[in-house]
């Protein structure tokens, strides 16, 4: 088993300038994770998303730790599970934590729902 950090557990350190985002790949490494994830990336002034991006997966191999995940915000959650996640009742419950903390809970679908592969849906008579 590998275990992992997300960037966001660094934010305050990166928000007082304590460590630039880069710095915190070989911060986890030396605080002995395995892999990291970037729950969000604050490009430095002056770059542009995609080359800072370029250059923390550079800053990754150089380390040894790899990048596993990179979150972003979606209007759309696509799942198969109809039991833990599409589910009527935890969509209700999920939906009132996000509200009593002013977030917003993104479409949960599944994939069925989200092709509109249904003749009614689609204008086709196939």
């Amino acid at each position: 088993m590998k275990l992992g950090v997300s960037s966001y557990s660094f934010s305050r350190l990166v928000g007082d300038k304590t460590l630039k985002q880069i710095e915190v790949i070989a911060k986890a490494k030396e605080m002995g994770f395995d892999v990291i994830e970037f729950s969000t990336i604050s490009v430095p002034e002056g770059k542009a998303l995609p080359a800072f991006a370029k250059e923390l997966k550079a800053e990754s191999e150089r380390v040894g730790l790899p990048i596993v995940n990179y979150t972003i915000g979606a209007d759309f959650l696509l799942t198969w599970n109809c039991r833990h996640l599409a589910n009527a009742q935890i969509l209700n419950r999920l939906e009132r934590e996000l509200q009593r903390i002013r977030r917003r809970l993104p479409r949960v679908c599944t994939p069925l729902e989200l092709m509109g592969d249904l003749p009614y849906e689609t204008g086709s008579d196939s």
